[in-house]
């Protein structure tokens, strides 16, 4: 099985190495919709390279809020890749 590819911003790779609370969440933006859905893995990738995987918290579609879809998943549900 093929993981949709999360590319995190380098902005973010501190964050996504620090343990956070179980109520905050991390998410990507995308202009289309991400081609998964609630529940999947999705692999991350940082700097061009795979660090890890997460599952799919929840999608949010551009509208009222936001301009693009944002893909959301929790810190507990990371899994770094050695």
């Amino acid at each position: 099985m093929e993981l949709f590819v999360v590319k995190v911003p380098s902005r973010y790779a501190a964050e996504l190495w620090t343990p956070a609370p179980e109520r905050e969440l991390f998410f990507v933006e995308y202009d289309d919709k991400p081609e998964c859905r609630r529940g999947d893995a999705v692999a991350l990738e940082l700097d061009g390279r795979i660090v890890g995987q997460a599952t799919v918290a929840y999608l949010v579609a551009p509208g009222a809020q936001f301009q693009t879809w944002r893909l959301f998943w929790t810190p507990a549900s990371f899994i770094p890749y050695s």
